[in-house]
Order: structure tokens, then sequence, then C-alpha cells
């Protein structure tokens, strides 16, 4: 051991030591002593700051000692002075929240919630719940939503459980367990709409149109997204607002409408910059990079991927770090940095099973299977694609199943498994119709139609290929259409059959 580390680990140990020989008494004096020294030093005490119920209360005014209240509060406990504690657990809570320090924020509001009584505890049990779901911990939000909704139905406050098992909706969609998450919605659903009240109704639609959009029922979730725009534009929530512009452009991509995707994508960052909401301004540049990949942009989508990560790293996201690092290293994968590719997608998998994240994961999985395949790794790519199908129905995720059975389906006729590879085509394209995935009905349509060609059923092959082409074509699929047109023509010329169609521009 190198002789400076030996003194460090020396030093602290002599100082645990130290610090165990004072009497509790004069332990509790020297605490106290360094709370006023701490506060002095900051200008004082702060204020009181305002109630936590209702549970949306405005943040309490800054104060200079807030860099250091969460080691106020140990002074505090240490010091056995319980006002100073609830007052420092509650303002360094808010404190590391406005930083997106989730841990150190969920750890002062579990302790402060200890400290509280009926609706505050159940307040600060929320923010808990907030922060965790924040970060991706669906675990830990749902058991501070529990106790939270235990609160309110020993108290017999029905609207105030429905809220609480909001939260618990969310920590359920999170986790996969999606029809868990539909029966406690419904629930609480019609306990909120029945108040009158439109934050409520806000939170419902939002809640409604998160569902639809992880289950694949992408029109369903464009109804509830442009309906909770709406609303929230009528009461002036712009944090509502941005949230769901951001979800609406999510939908709009889903569903093949590319402009209005973009356009909204730029109007959810814009409104996350006036909020200065960093971790949400995050999501939506990593979504537009998504699209602009998906239109062939992949300069400007690798910066905003760059960007993404960077706000990610800096707000302390791992779960939206993973996603950006899956898309990345897909769009690596397009561009030929295959190493870098597997890297990264076995980093960003590593996180998505760290946190629980079976969606992500699914839908990672996929990514890695298409690398794979396109580098004649047909074993580990079957293997990725199976994995990926079968969390995908464990969560009830439509888009990833649909999108990674059309995909094992190409992959089982490119290896000569014809027939099987063409019944996982028809499974795809029913899930695609029922999600509304306009981009993945397209491509498996015409896939679907070569491997028709290729087992000798020419006109079945020639209709399917034609709707797939028609429906890519609604959607400005960009260079995705030469591609598909360059497939036609060579399958075609290997079945020694006459072209579907002409490329429209030597017509």
């Amino acid at each position: 051991m190198h002789s400076e580390l030996a003194y460090l680990f020396r030093h602290a140990l002599l100082r645990d030591a130290a610090y165990q020989l004072h009497l509790p008494g004069d332990r509790a004096r020297l605490h106290r002593l360094a709370l006023e020294l701490i506060e002095d030093h900051s200008g004082g005490r702060p204020p009181a700051p305002p109630s936590l119920a209702p549970s949306r209360a405005r943040p309490p005014a800054s104060h200079p000692s807030d860099p250091w209240a969460e080691e106020l509060a140990e002074h505090a406990a240490a010091a056995g002075d319980e006002a100073a504690l609830r007052l420092y657990l509650r303002r360094g809570a808010e404190y590391a929240e406005s930083r997106s320090h989730g841990a150190a924020a969920a750890r002062c509001w579990q302790r402060l919630a200890e400290r509280l009584e009926d609706r505050e505890r159940a307040a600060a049990l929320r923010r808990a719940g907030w922060v965790w779901i924040r970060d991706g911990l669906p675990a830990s939000a749902a058991r501070v939503y529990t106790e939270e909704r235990e609160l309110h139905r020993a108290a017999g406050r029905r609207p105030e459980e429905a809220v609480a098992m909001m939260g618990l909706v969310q920590t359920l969609r999170m986790s996969g367990r999606v029809e868990e998450a539909w029966t406690m919605f419904a629930e609480a659903r019609g306990v909120l709409e029945a108040l009158g009240d439109p934050a409520q109704r806000l939170s419902v639609l939002q809640e409604e149109g998160q569902l639809c959009s992880e289950t694949g029922r992408n029109r369903e979730a464009e109804r509830c997204f442009r309906a909770a725009r709406a609303l929230a534009v009528e009461i002036g929530d712009v944090a509502a607002t941005a949230l769901a512009v951001s979800n609406l452009a999510i939908a709009s991509m889903e569903l093949g409408r590319y402009p209005e995707s973009e356009q909204a994508y730029h109007e959810a960052i814009a409104l996350n910059r006036q909020l200065g909401n960093r971790r949400n301004e995050g999501v939506a540049l990593g979504n537009l990079g998504n699209l602009c990949k998906a239109m062939g942009r992949t300069e400007e989508a690798e910066r905003l991927f760059i960007e993404a990560e960077t706000i990610h790293r800096e707000t302390g996201s791992r779960r939206h770090f993973g996603v950006v690092r899956g898309a990345r290293a897909s769009l690596w994968r397009a561009t030929g940095r295959i190493e870098e590719s597997e890297r990264l997608f076995a980093e960003a998998i590593a996180i998505h099973r760290e946190l629980g994240h079976r969606r992500f994961e699914a839908i990672a999985l996929g990514q890695r299977a298409n690398m794979l395949r396109l580098h004649g790794r047909h074993r580990e790519a079957e293997e990725d694609y199976r994995a990926s199908i079968a969390i995908s129905r464990e969560v009830a995720e439509l888009g990833s199943l649909g999108a990674e059975t059309g995909n094992l389906a190409g992959l089982l006729v490119s290896t000569g498994r014809i027939e099987e590879g063409l019944a996982l085509f028809r499974e795809a394209i029913a899930l695609h119709v029922r999600s509304g995935n306009r981009l993945f009905l397209g491509s498996h349509q015409c896939e679907h139609g070569l491997a028709l060609l290729r087992a000798g059923r020419h006109e079945e092959a020639r209709a399917e290929w034609g709707a797939g082409i028609a429906v890519l074509r609604t959607i400005a699929a960009g260079s995705l259409l030469d591609e598909v047109l360059s497939e036609m023509r060579e399958g075609c010329r290997a079945a020694g059959v006459e072209p579907f169609e002409r490329d429209p521009a030597q017509a």
C-alpha cells in the first residue's frame, strides 16, 4: 500500500475512533456547534418552507445553505434538533432534485416522510416516487407509492388514493406488467375523472397515452396526446404541454408522419429549454436523433445523440443514457463501425438489465440482432431476436414484438427456412396493423412479398410487395425506398420474372 493511501486509511480509522470516544452529550453539543457555525457562514438559518400539501406546492426560495442541506440535516439529527432536521431534509431533497441528484433527493424525501404525518407524509412519499420514476427505478418507486396509497386508504381519501394509484400504474408499466397497469389505471381513472379537475384529467390523458404507446396502439396514443396538449395549453401548464408535445412527436413518428413528428420534437426541445428542464430536453434530442436516422440524415442523427448523451451524463439519468447508447450503437452499425457498435449495444443492454427496463432491453436486443445478421452471424442474431420477442411478448410491447418477429422472419427466409419465415411474416404484419406502425408494416410487407417470390408464388408476391411499397411511399421513407426497390429488382432477377414496377426515376 502506498504511504499516502495508508495515511488516509489510518486517518479515517483514527477519526472514527476519536469520535466514538466522546460521550453522547458531548457529541451532540459538537454537532450543534457545527450546525450553528455553518448556518452563520451561510447567512443564518433559512426560513421554513411552504407546506408540502398540496403535493404540487412550489419549492422554497433558494438559500446559500442549500448545497450543504443534507450535511446540515446530519448535524441536526446528531444534535437532537428535530425542527432543523425536518427543515434541512426538505431543503436537501428540493436542492438535490433540482440538480437531478436522484438518489440523494429520494433519500431525503423518504427520511423526511418518516418524520411527518398524514397528508404531508403522503406528499413527501409522492415526491420520492417521482424521483425514482424519473431515474428509471420502478421497484423503488412502487414501495413509496404503495405506502402513500395505504395512508390515503386508511384515511378514506379515495381521490388522493387514486392519485397514488396513478403513480403505481407508471411503475407497473415501466416494469412490463402492462395488464396489471391497465387494470389499476381503469380503477383510478374512474375516480379522477369524476372530480372534474382539469389537472387530473390531464394526468389521465398522459398516462393513457403512455400505456397505448408502449403497447403499440399508436393511433389511440396520438389521440390521447393531442387531447393532453390542448388541455395543457388551455390551463397554462407549460411543463405538461412540453411532455404532451414530446409524446405526440413519438406517436407521429411511429405512425410514419415524419414532418409532423420533426416539428413537434423541435417544439418540445424549445419548451424544455424555456423551462430549464435539461433531462427532458435530452430525451427530446435523442428521439429527434432517431427520427433523423430513420430519414437517412446520419450526420445530424449522430450530433443529436452525442448532445443527448452529454445531457444524460450531466443529469445522471442512466435510464435515458442507456436508451441513447443503444440508438447510437444502431447508427454505428448502419455506418459500418461494427466493433464500436457491438460494444455500445453490450453497454446499453447491461444498463437496461441493471435498471429492470425489460421493454428497452428488448429493443436493444433486437437492434443488436440486426447488426449480427448483417454481418453473417446468423445463429447469434437468431438468439437475440428470439430473446427480444420473448421479452416483448411478456411485457405486451406490440411495437418491438412485431418488429423483431418480422426481422426474424427475414433471417429465416434468407437462411432457407422459407415456410417458417412466411408464417412469421404473417404474424408480424398482423401485429403492425394492430399497432399502426406503418414503417414496419410497409417494410415487412415488401420483405414478405420477396419471400413469396422465393417460394414460387409470383402473383401473391407482386400483390404483397405492391401493398408494402404503397405504404412506404405515404411516409416518405427516403433512402429506404431506394433499398427496397433495389432488393425487389434483385429478387425478380433471381426468380426470372419481370420487376414488379419500374423505378419512378427511370419511368
